[in-house]
């Protein structure tokens, strides 16, 4: 099961949409290149990259729609107590000077938009760092191996 917010799943919606659109330029590509050449597949570039990118672009497609049919839709949670999808979590990192403010989003996360709280980083729940963080509650600490070293975060803020 994927887990999203309702905004993040209105955006992979138009994701897939694009990937069949990218998936349909492929498949013309290779009609067309058939249509130039008597021979449609010996010899015929245009035809053999034609043919890659539709396998390219139909896994990805593929994987999209397997993700979409396995979706769950959650509401952002209404209380504070541990961190959940949708949470802002305000983190004291050892290696740095400043408090870290985190967004957990969803399954697939989009960071171009700015959330409520000025812009946040979002991460998805499932990344490493999410994934430390998930279930924790205030005054807490979480330690784990982060972009390949052992790093430990006191949870300070969640809102």
């Amino acid at each position: 099961m994927f887990y999203f917010l309702s905004d993040d799943l209105t955006k992979l919606r138009e994701i897939i949409k694009k990937v069949r659109e990218e998936l349909d330029a492929a498949l013309k590509s290779i009609g067309d290149a058939c249509e130039g050449e008597s021979n449609t597949w010996h010899d015929n570039f245009a035809y053999e990259e034609g043919q890659r990118q539709v396998d390219m672009v139909s896994r990805r497609y593929q994987e999209l729609q397997t993700m979409f049919m396995n979706v769950a839709v959650i509401d952002p949670p209404k209380d504070n107590l541990k961190v959940q999808i949708g949470h802002t979590v305000v983190v004291k990192d050892p290696y740095e000077k400043e408090d870290q403010v985190y967004r957990i989003g969803s399954y697939m996360c989009f960071q171009e938009d700015e959330n409520e709280d000025g812009g946040d980083q979002v991460i998805s729940y499932a990344a490493p760092l999410g994934q430390l963080f998930m279930g924790a509650k205030v005054g807490e600490y979480r330690g784990g191996n982060i972009g390949g070293r052992p790093r430990t975060f006191k949870i300070i803020q969640i809102r």
